[in-house]
């Protein structure tokens, strides 16, 4: 059964699986960080930051290929995906 044409000026919602049972709305991601490979000195002190702040979430175990960080009217929730940047941005069509 196909969805139901949007209307115009009706805004139409996209969730992408970022691994495991998390899916996010599309409009929320704000960055897809590549992970494989040596992280930066910025990018670690991001990942422990956003862990002792309270906004990481790690879907399933490591290795992670990429984050995602995500943005709404209640602030910010980075995740660690198993699944590759390259993927998650093809998902998301960004």
């Amino acid at each position: 059964m196909n969805a139901p044409a949007s209307t115009p000026g009706e805004e139409r919602l996209m969730l992408v699986h970022l691994g495991g049972d998390v899916s996010v709305l599309q409009k929320k991601i704000v960055a897809v960080l590549e992970l494989n490979g040596e992280l930066t000195e910025d990018t670690r002190d991001f990942i422990n930051i956003s862990r002792e702040e309270g906004f990481l979430i790690e879907i399933g175990p490591p290795p992670y290929k990429c984050g995602v960080l995500t943005a709404d009217k209640q602030g910010y929730i980075f995740y660690l995906s198993p699944i590759t940047a390259q993927t998650i941005i093809q998902r998301a069509g960004i």
